[in-house]
């Protein structure tokens, strides 16, 4: 039976960040460097990236993956997206001990760059948030990502991203893109009604404690 395209791209991703992970150090720093390259650009612009994206993939991934038209496919932008973007994130920070691959949703780690009880902050995270769920296009998408992602690795926030790839390749269909904007904008609201309460149960100690 054949693996769903969303599917594909999550193991697609999973599986050639844990191989970078598993390089040493010094070839792990360097793959990272050659992907950094691609970000801004559009899948197959560099042909210096095209190993890095699509050597170890079998047969039948490299025929779903990748078009015949010249034009890129929806799954190989969400691949491409992903990895180049993880590339930035993860730049500055070692893979092995300090991963920006981590199981944490996308809209909870971009919620916990808001300050607990901080308005103007909470205000400027969303309107960051809120251009890339209504980018227009992969390019613009991508572009708005990458700005972000520069907070979260000054942070040290990561997320999951292979889940980031299934989501973007869902976002290029207009019938599934309200979907991937209401997971993203629930588990970002999750996190910020959980830091609301968290202060106002630390504000109830404290008072009862000068009491």
């Amino acid at each position: 039976m054949q693996v769903p395209e969303k599917s594909m791209v999550y193991s697609i991703v999973s599986r050639k960040l844990q191989s970078i992970q598993n390089l040493p150090d010094n070839l792990a720093k360097a793959a990272l460097a050659n992907l950094r390259r691609g970000a801004g650009k559009l899948p197959g612009d560099l042909p210096e990236l095209w190993g890095a994206l699509l050597a170890d993939l079998s047969e039948a991934e490299l025929n779903r993956l990748c078009g015949k038209t010249g034009t890129p496919t929806k799954a190989e932008w969400a691949v491409y997206t992903a990895l180049t973007t993880y590339a930035v994130h993860q730049q500055g920070h070692d893979c092995k001990t300090a991963c920006m691959n981590t199981e944490e949703p996308f809209g909870q780690a971009v919620g916990r760059l808001v300050t607990p009880g901080d308005e103007d902050s909470l205000e400027r995270i969303r309107n960051r948030f809120n251009r890339i769920a209504t980018a227009q296009s992969m390019d613009e998408a991508a572009n708005h990502l990458r700005s972000l992602v520069q907070l979260l690795r000054e942070k040290n926030i990561g997320f999951n991203y292979p889940g980031l790839a299934a989501d973007l390749y869902d976002f290029q269909f207009p019938e599934l893109a309200p979907t991937v904007r209401l997971r993203w904008g629930q588990a970002f609201y999750r996190h910020i009604t959980k830091n609301q309460e968290q202060k106002k149960n630390i504000g109830k100690d404290e008072t009862h404690e000068k009491a």
